[in-house]
């Protein structure tokens, strides 16, 4: 079965899908990728974290997603 070579954007929001604090951004991108690539979905993979302001992140949160996955605030800014 041929894979669908399309670019996968993912929007995760991440106040309503919440975070785990045991995983790095480069685990849970790598997790992502994976399970994407063993449904067929072998594109470049693009993640995007979003939330309605950057209070709404606790910090550890952002530190943990760093530029792995960028955080996008509802609120206009982008982190």
């Amino acid at each position: 079965m041929a894979g669908n070579e399309s670019d996968n954007n993912i929007w995760w929001d991440i106040e309503s899908a919440g975070v785990p604090k045991e995983l790095d951004a480069d685990l849970v991108y790598g997790l992502i990728q994976e399970r994407l690539i063993e449904a067929g979905y072998t594109g470049n993979l693009r993640i995007r974290a979003f939330t309605a302001t950057e209070e709404s992140v606790p910090q550890w949160v952002a530190d943990m997603l760093d530029n792995r996955i960028p955080v996008v605030y509802l609120d206009g800014g982008m982190f």
